[in-house]
């Protein structure tokens, strides 16, 4: 994993989501939507142990999600 390729992605995602966002979509309605493409994706490309471990890492982390609406000001 190509860490410049990842912060484009990065980016790219951001821009989509505030474009999404000041177009007035729900914020409570794209999340949902972004976190199960991105566990299918996982699903799809590990194995089901990888998986699950991803998934218990993911919940483990969440005390280190941030606040976006510094970056994304159209959020609510």
């Amino acid at each position: 994993m190509n860490e410049d390729n990842l912060l484009k992605v990065y980016e790219e995602y951001m821009s989509l989501t505030g474009k999404l966002l000041s177009e007035d979509a729900n914020a409570l309605e794209l999340a949902p939507i972004m976190i199960k493409i991105g566990l299918e994706i996982y699903k799809t490309v590990m194995s089901k142990e990888d998986f699950d471990r991803m998934v218990d890492y993911i919940s483990d982390c969440r005390g280190d999600v941030r606040n976006l609406s510094e970056f994304l000001p159209e959020i609510h």
